[in-house]
């Protein structure tokens, strides 16, 4: 066994059946994966919506993993279903789980701690009713075309569509006020984007940094080239004040971009919860940094279950 921590895959019962599918799969590939380092794991799957959880085969568990693509919601339900159980989760903080589900209080709190970032605008249902064209316009003259609007409980740039014109702009604007009653409106910055990854290095707090190139996100998940000395001391100073700032324990990602023409970088997403295993951007940050997926995911499991906490065996 390895160090003898029993590890609890995770994931929420999906309505839609071939989500469900999807998710037992990660489950079990993901679970196959620790079991072949030498760990003990069990699969859990929790009711979907706000039904009972029973504790069932995770109860002697050490550290939680989730596995699969959930929603910011769901995974604030697997958060709270951790800390309910007192027991340690690797990637899956309940700040960061509660932050990825409110980018607008995200994006004020990094803005309190001088982290750079684009710029963006937030209004409610009832001011757009009250007066739209005003809106339409101070986003026009604030952040330009195209800029990116969506809700802002939307994690990481989800459910988020571009528009590059008034129409466009419109458009998107009901669309989101048709599921929810707020909107995030965000600039487009054009430019090389970079990635920040926490969690995988010797050191909890150790970050690396990769160039994605100009796409976001990237088609694939292998190795880019390295950001240049002078933006990866950039990107990496900005992204120690954020993950200080976001009291981030474990797996996590930070997303930047240089401004065509400009040598400054500008922080522009996050993804607090990123999904674990050898596949994924947050292992391709990683392997960039010449750190192999197995000593990664040992060490995010070990810096979990060495986190203080009621169910931790310290």
């Amino acid at each position: 066994m390895n160090d003898g921590i029993r590890i609890g895959v995770i994931y929420a019962r999906s309505p839609d059946k071939a989500e469900r599918r999807l998710r037992k799969l990660a489950a079990k590939s993901i679970t196959d994966i620790f079991q072949t380092l030498g760990y003990a794991a069990v699969i859990k799957e929790l009711p979907a919506g706000t039904a009972q959880t029973g504790i069932g085969g995770v109860a002697e568990a050490d550290v939680l993993v989730p596995a699969g693509t959930h929603s910011k919601q769901e995974l604030r339900r697997l958060a709270a279903y951790a800390e309910a159980l007192g027991i340690a989760a690797a990637g899956l903080e309940p700040m960061g789980a509660v932050l990825g589900a409110d980018r607008v209080l995200l994006r004020r709190l990094l803005a309190g701690e001088r982290v750079p970032q684009s710029l963006f605008r937030t209004f409610t249902r009832s001011q757009w009713e009250q007066d739209s064209a005003y809106f339409l316009i101070e986003m026009e003259l604030t952040l330009g075309y195209p800029c990116r609007i969506g809700p802002a409980d939307s994690g990481c740039g989800q459910e988020t569509v571009l528009a590059a014109s008034r129409e466009e702009l419109q458009a998107a604007v009901e669309g989101v006020f048709r599921r929810t009653d707020r909107v995030l409106a965000e600039e487009m910055v054009q430019g090389r984007v970079y990635t920040a990854a926490m969690g995988g290095g010797e050191d909890p707090g150790d970050i690396a940094v990769m160039e994605l190139g100009a796409v976001l996100p990237p088609s694939d998940t292998g190795a880019r080239t390295s950001a240049g000395k002078q933006l990866e001391t950039e990107v990496r100073n900005a992204s120690r004040r954020a993950f200080a700032a976001l009291q981030a324990k474990g797996a996590a990602l930070l997303y930047f971009v240089t401004p065509d023409g400009q040598s400054n970088v500008l922080w522009t997403d996050a993804d607090l919860c990123p999904e674990l295993g050898t596949e994924g951007i947050h292992a391709a940050v990683w392997r960039n940094a010449g750190t192999a997926d197995g000593d990664r995911l040992r060490r995010i499991v070990r810096t979990a279950w060495e986190q203080p906490g009621p169910g931790n065996c310290q």
